[in-house]
């Protein structure tokens, strides 16, 4: 098994090798001035941003027509509202962004 380890980590390191000597260069010409940008502003703008998209997307879910919502369920009760649920996903993220993202 120690063997079949060390030949993925070898071809594994032969990609990376290859992709940062092909293509590495050319992406980080692009990449450096957004990092350097983005690493300018300060953690509240990302977090504000962040929240933004999860409010986006939320507001998105609850626009969805109720046909769609309830395609295939066996009655439009809330339990069966995707809207809800999803909202219910997002929560946490929201949370957990809000508390620990400082």
């Amino acid at each position: 098994m120690h063997g079949l380890l060390k030949f993925f980590d070898a071809i594994l390191n032969a990609i990376d090798g290859f992709l940062k000597a092909t293509i590495g260069p050319p992406l980080r010409a692009f990449h450096a001035p957004i990092d350097n940008m983005l690493g300018s502003l300060p953690m509240s703008v990302a977090m504000a941003c962040v929240l933004g998209l999860y409010a986006i997307a939320v507001i998105w879910v609850w626009r969805l027509k109720k046909e769609f919502v309830f395609r295939g369920a066996p009655s439009e009760s809330r339990i069966y509202d995707l809207r809800i649920w999803a909202t219910l996903v997002v929560v946490p993220y929201v949370v957990v962004y809000v508390l620990l993202g400082r």
